[in-house]
């Protein structure tokens, strides 16, 4: 198979396409698929892929490229022997492939020969993956082609759609109208397709504004009206005109009191797709989802549908025999028992329209599954659609989950373009109803409405009431929320009046264990693993007491859940979760101290251990939550600290340093009047993480008023802090002697003795000392490795492993890098990535392998943008210099020496004195072969530009 739209691959349909790579090739045999069958001049290639000034060799290159291709698309063909894919001809090629075999002659194929065969249409349309000749569509050559197969995907969508829409299909086709308009905008016959099948849907206004907005496109774009009929049609929608109503499934007696009665619905073509798939091959069919998220409605439209069969609404019932006496009513069925009832109505169902649908069934649930079985049985041909919160439980139940109009973690609504937020199911459906228009003084405040209300249809419609009467978008949410009859609308259930009304009719129907499992899920702001909800509620049920609440509530549609990468996560839709927490407001403060508690906590083990079932990473959302709350308020510094300590640390374990800094940062000058201890331990914290993070005046500040605040208390192991202080003061020598206190303390163990082996090796590096280095960056391997740490025990040999090479053994250096990669290969993780290349660089320089060090030093600096580690970056910066000067390159030297000459002025960073020698040795010989004032305009550029800057103005030098 040769693929053309989009990317040109190949495909045997067994294994994965291949991607056509070499340019050239790919504009030979987009030019004979092109002209597939036809003779193509070998001139006339060459002329196209080479343009007015061919080279001498371009006639044999040619050749060559043919070759290749027969050789991809006929592996098996000798040499010498004759193609029968792409045949040579009188000083030319023909491309002699089966229309099958080649998608977009496929395509083309399909659209001819289908007619007014919908399922063929569609096939056809489904073939269309990206633009035909992508990457030639402005080529003089394909564009005769492209224009074709344009004309003919148009033509099928407007046959196919006129098709549905004669057989009363109308829901199904809006979208695929409305998405093919915004592509030929002037195609009037589409635009009247689509003003017919809104206005067939209940949808007037929608039709007469397609209208409107295509009259004003083609008066100022083209200086036309719309077309006779096309106004014509416009006139029939203003009359109401019968005519339009041919061909629908619906009886005309009917239409007034159901279908035109009813509100349209938006983004829920594919859903309805769906349920049709379903009841083709299920007998029970359940559209499972939260109250308001348009279960009936979509229940209604498969109704009519189905030449509008029954839709039984059992809310009322409050038994089965109840639910069976409104089922038979509705169906004109005498019975008096109720098997002989419920097989009555089984023989009704499939003598009549064979289909039925049974609405709001959750109340009746599970004890509704018997008398379901029992009408299922008498006929093979019996099909029930079920509207339901909760699942029916039978074997032969198919489920369709019916989502919101904007699912977790959608990020349509985050678009700034107001055209295409104007189309948004959830934005249509809210415009439709309120009235409103989407501006840029208002999109904002849309989107956000439309977040904290989840897409909820029904939510929606009831936030649009309030906006045509209220008109303020940013009290939208609260009155839907607020029982105000004089603003409800009073042609739906009062259930459905409002969202308390409508939440409180679930949440009314849960069991005591169930409701406090629900309050508690409540307390969080995102989707969390179940783990979490198990730690929070430990004190008060067994946890596999709350795994089952958690599943009955999803089941009931209370819980929604998503599948991630690292498992199944389970959040409350945020309606819920308003409401839950208006139903705790006078417990709001225990509620925030649980899970401050928990989250301490976490942040603890997450500390300690090394791979623990449930780290504060999975609770990421409500820590930021928490925190921001925190700074806000400003009241609680004890609290604020307590838990920000142990965040932070783990931060910066993690490599979110700058976030665990600015964090800690705002802490301590939110509370000058806090706790001297707790301040003491959080700047002394704060300024080891900018250890980390290459800041060394901040961690010489931050370290001396800690130890200027914690020394007089007399507190244990700031040797560490003292340590760290010397470091950032440039005085290595007194940070050994500190560090090496601290480590003969009783309570240097876990992290504490990881951090301070750390310190002591990065001490003895600065000063000079490779073999001390060594030394205690093999100790923290070892005892990474006792606390099963691989991540810390793989960083330690990759340090190791440079300072072995700096000291001469590069062999040995280049054994331990190896093994450092198999504990952790770093896939995935930019602080271990930018190591191992810094490593890889360092080993490499020693090795006498310029090349491979220079590139190394260089990716490493490219990731150092976006993740800064001070150690890569001052063992980097020296060798990417030196290579640029081997390359002749002053002008990269200088800037990249001037970036780095201005971060250490900055920031207070030094380098070990292998690094700075080699620098030093570099700048010297760079600048003694420019112009001084050259040299001065570089460096200054280099320090203005940043990092980012200097490696992206890759500039040849200009002497």
């Amino acid at each position: 198979m040769l693929r053309l739209f989009g990317t040109i691959e190949t495909s045997d349909g067994a294994s994965d396409p291949v991607r056509v790579s070499a340019p050239r090739m790919r504009i030979v045999i987009a030019i004979l698929a092109a002209h597939l069958g036809e003779r193509v001049s070998a001139d006339r290639l060459i002329d196209e892929v080479w343009g007015d000034t061919p080279p001498k060799t371009a006639s044999a290159a040619l050749q060559v490229y043919v070759s290749k291709l027969r050789r991809l698309f006929e592996p098996e063909l000798t040499a010498g022997a004759e193609s029968a894919f792409l045949r040579s001809d009188a000083g030319g090629y023909i491309l002699e492939v089966p229309v099958e075999q080649v998608d977009i002659a496929r395509f083309g194929a399909t659209c001819r020969d289908a007619d007014a065969d919908e399922g063929q249409l569609a096939t056809a349309l489904d073939m269309w993956h990206g633009e035909p000749f992508a990457e030639f569509a402005d080529e003089s050559w394909a564009i005769p082609r492209v224009v074709e197969l344009r004309q003919l995907r148009c033509g099928a969508v407007h046959r196919r759609c006129r098709v549905a829409i004669a057989a009363g299909r109308d829901a199904t086709v809006v979208d695929l109208l409305r998405a093919t308009i915004k592509e030929f905008p002037y195609e009037e016959r589409l635009v009247g397709l689509l003003m017919t099948a809104l206005y067939r849907l209940g949808d007037q206004r929608g039709a007469l504004d397609v209208y409107a907005a295509t009259r004003e496109l083609l008066v100022e774009e083209l200086g036309l009206d719309p077309t006779p009929e096309l106004s014509q049609l416009e006139l029939l929608i203003l009359q109401h005109d019968a005519s339009l109503l041919e061909g629908m499934r619906l009886r005309p007696a009917a239409i007034s009191d159901r279908a035109l009665t009813r509100p349209a619905m938006y983004g829920r073509a594919d859903d309805l797709n769906r349920v049709s798939e379903a009841l083709e091959t299920g007998r029970l069919v359940t559209i499972h989802g939260p109250g308001g998220v348009g279960k009936t409605r979509l229940a209604q439209e498969m109704a009519d549908q189905h030449h509008d069969c029954p839709v039984i609404d059992l809310s009322s019932a409050q038994t089965v025999p109840e639910a069976s006496a409104s089922i038979a009513q509705a169906l004109q069925v005498e019975g008096d028992p109720l098997t002989a009832t419920a097989t009555s109505i089984g023989l009704a169902i499939a003598a009549s329209h064979g289909f039925v649908v049974l609405d709001n069934c959750e109340l009746l649930v599970p004890d509704l599954g018997g008398l379901i079985a029992d009408i299922l049985r008498p006929s093979d041909t019996v099909r029930i659609l079920a509207t339901s919160r909760r699942t029916i439980g039978l074997a032969a139940e198919r489920v369709v989950r019916l989502d919101t109009l904007v699912p977790a973690g959608d990020p349509t609504l985050a678009t700034t373009d107001i055209a295409e937020f104007a189309e948004l199911p959830s934005v249509r459906l809210l415009c439709a109803r309120s009235g409103i228009e989407i501006t840029e003084g208002n999109i904002a405040d849309v989107a956000e409405l439309i977040r904290r209300l989840d897409g909820l249809p029904l939510a929606l419609e009831l936030a649009s009431v309030r906006l045509r009467s209220r008109g303020a978008v940013d009290l939208a949410v609260d009155l839907a929320f607020a029982d105000a009859e004089d603003t409800s609308p009073p042609d739906v259930p009062a259930r459905h009046r409002s969202l308390n009304a409508l939440l409180r009719n679930s949440i009314d129907e849960l069991n005591d264990r169930q409701r406090r499992v629900l309050e508690s899920l409540a307390v969080f702001a995102s989707a969390v693993p179940l783990e979490a909800v198990v730690r929070l509620m430990a004190d008060e049920m067994a946890a596999v007491e709350v795994r089952i609440t958690v599943a009955e509530l999803a089941d009931r549609s209370l819980v929604a859940t998503t599948q991630t990468e690292h498992g199944v996560r389970y959040r409350l839709l945020e309606t819920v979760r308003t409401y839950c927490r208006s139903l705790r407001s006078e417990h709001e403060e225990e509620d925030r101290n649980a899970l401050v508690k928990l989250l301490s906590k976490t942040a603890t083990e997450s500390l300690l251990q090394g791979d623990p079932q449930f780290t504060l990473s999975d609770v990421d959302a409500d820590v930021s939550a928490v925190l921001a709350d925190f700074e806000r308020q400003r009241t609680d510094a004890a609290a604020h600290l307590s838990l920000l300590t142990p965040v932070a640390s783990y931060w910066y374990g993690v490599g979110r340093v700058r976030e665990a800094r600015q964090r800690l940062r705002t802490a301590i000058e939110l509370y000058p009047d806090a706790d001297q201890a707790s301040i003491g331990l959080s700047s002394g914290l704060l300024g080891m993480i900018s250890f980390g993070d290459g800041a060394f005046h901040d961690l010489a500040r931050f370290t001396g008023e800690a130890l200027a605040t914690l020394e007089p208390l007399g507190l244990p192991g700031l040797g560490f802090v003292r340590a760290g202080h010397h470091v950032g003061r440039g005085e290595p020598e007194q940070a050994r002697v500190s560090i090496t206190e601290f480590l003969a303390e009783p309570f240097a163990v876990g992290r504490q003795r990881l951090a301070g082996l750390e310190v002591a090796a990065m001490s003895a590096w600065f000063c000079g000392d490779l073999v001390g280095s060594a030394e205690a960056f093999r100790d923290q391997a070892e005892f990474a490795r006792s606390e099963g740490d691989a991540a810390f025990e793989s960083h330690a040999k990759r340090s190791e492993a440079m300072l072995v090479a700096l000291a001469g053994e590069p062999e040995r250096a280049l054994d331990l890098a190896r093994r450092a990669n198999e504990l952790d290969p770093g896939h995935g993780r930019d602080r271990a990535h930018i190591e191992r290349l810094a490593a890889s660089a360092v080993i490499r320089h020693e090795f006498g392998d310029m090349g491979t060090a220079v590139a190394d030093a260089t990716a490493s600096l490219e990731l150092c943008v976006r993740r800064f580690n001070a150690s890569a970056v001052t063992l980097a910066v020296p060798i990417a210099s030196a290579g640029a000067l081997a390359g002749a390159d002053t002008r990269r030297v200088a800037r990249l020496t001037g970036w780095y000459e201005a971060l250490c002025r900055s920031t207070g960073l030094y380098g070990p004195p292998t690094s700075r020698r080699l620098l030093d040795d570099v700048t010297s010989q760079a600048e003694a072969s420019v112009d001084h004032s050259t040299w001065v305009r570089d460096r200054a550029d280099g320090a203005s530009v940043g990092l980012g800057g200097v490696l992206a103005r890759d500039e040849p030098s200009g002497g």
